[in-house]
């Protein structure tokens, strides 16, 4: 009755009043996706309206979004957001950054012309939400997991095409396009529980059957992310539904949906193996290392048998040699044992690499070079389970 009442009070105001009238709504309580969508279509319908108004209808869900209930188990939700990212009537200078910003879990890819106001303001924020996670991180006592070793959660920062690194102090310029991916690298809580996999299974059917571009299809994903924690096999099975569905650059619409779902993986220590399994996947594995970080997608478990290559001058890879060093001088009874390694080479640069029969010994007492490259297989089996969780929680902040 309520409802009814609510539907009839806005059909009869302009559109403005309208607008107004849902910003009231959205501030005292919350409304059911049903509730939500009524209002979104009436804004739209010329029959009420007099006529079409999408960009109405566009503030109108937006407005509402945050505030809708039960979006944890509604994925219906999902059918609220597909008008708004496909909306092509509205101009393109009222279109907003802001759209695609999910500041509950802003893992991603971004590039942002500064020249544009929004865009501007989208990069300001984003800054500032890096600082806070800084701040946040250093009070948590948390590893540095940063790309440079200044704890920074910005990666591959570039301006106008042009590399740099990005320190507290930088002002952000009026123009030039920003190009860098934000890594908020926060696992899930101990006591969170996954999506029930019939859930789970009917939102990728919605996604699958909603006739959508799969890229948008994601964007859809990442606005509701926040609402749930997913398995390994879940985002598994996610991957291969955009394999089967995308046709259109598959590479990096999968990258931008492994960043989303990334930090949602509730058995992350099992991403490694699930996620990029053999040599198949090794293309996958080296774009979401670049993207997301070495330490971040490393799996000190099963670090044995696995073919790595590390630059040294980078922090990333000198923290994850560092900590491979640490598993085999503990395991091998404090000494680096050559028959220990597959293979192990060191040099200025990858292609003037000399074969070592082992790592040196003070690589593991005092710490690895700081320049050139060190390739390493390290042959050893499952090893002490508990000395690779209390090394993964040192150097890749796992919470086991």
């Amino acid at each position: 009755e309520l409802e009814r009442r609510l539907i009839r009070l806005v059909s009869e105001c302009g559109l403005v009043g309208r607008l107004a009238i849902v910003r009231a709504i959205a501030a005292e309580c919350s409304v059911s996706v049903a509730t939500a969508r009524n209002l979104s279509e009436l804004c739209a319908d010329p029959r009420v309206a007099g006529t079409s108004s999408p960009s109405l209808r566009r503030s109108v869900t937006e407005t509402l979004l945050d505030g809708v209930s039960g979006a944890g188990d509604d994925i219906d939700l999902l059918g609220l957001l597909a008008p708004v990212l496909t909306m092509s009537s509205v101009p393109e200078d009222q279109k907003c950054t802001f759209d695609f910003l999910v500041p509950e879990n802003p893992t991603g890819h971004y590039v942002l012309n500064l020249a544009l106001p929004a865009e501007h303001l989208t990069a300001e924020y984003l800054l500032i939400m890096n600082m806070w996670l800084v701040e946040s991180a250093k009070l948590r006592s948390t590893p540095d997991l940063s790309q440079a070793g200044n704890y920074q959660f910005l990666r591959n920062e570039a301006l106008g095409g042009d590399r740099f690194l990005y320190t507290p102090g930088w002002v952000l310029p009026s123009s030039g396009m920003l190009d860098f991916n934000l890594v908020a690298s926060r696992r899930p809580p101990r006591a969170s529980r996954t999506l029930p996999d019939e859930a789970w299974k009917g939102l990728l059917a919605l996604l699958s059957g909603a006739l959508l571009p799969m890229a948008v299809a994601v964007l859809c994903l990442s606005r509701v992310s926040p609402l749930f924690y997913v398995s390994c096999e879940q985002a598994l099975q996610a991957l291969e539904l955009l394999r089967q569905d995308s046709s259109e650059s598959p590479g990096t619409v999968e990258q931008a949906l492994l960043c989303m779902l990334f930090f949602r993986i509730k058995d992350y220590w099992n991403a490694r193996s699930v996620l990029f399994p053999g040599k198949p996947m090794e293309f996958r594995l080296a774009a979401c290392e670049r993207s997301l970080g070495r330490l971040n997608v490393a799996d000190p478990l099963r670090i044995h048998g696995a073919s790595l290559t590390f630059r040294l001058d980078s922090h990333e890879d000198r923290q994850l040699c560092r900590l491979l060093l640490a598993v085999a001088w503990q395991e091998g009874g404090f000494a680096l044992d050559a028959k220990r390694f597959a293979r192990c080479a060191y040099g200025p640069g990858e292609q003037s690499l000399e074969a070592l029969p082992a790592p040196p010994e003070w690589w593991a007492k005092v710490g690895v070079p700081m320049r050139g490259v060190f390739a390493v297989n390290y042959a050893g089996d499952d090893g002490n389970v508990k000395l690779r969780r209390r090394l993964a929680r040192q150097y890749c902040g796992w919470e086991l």
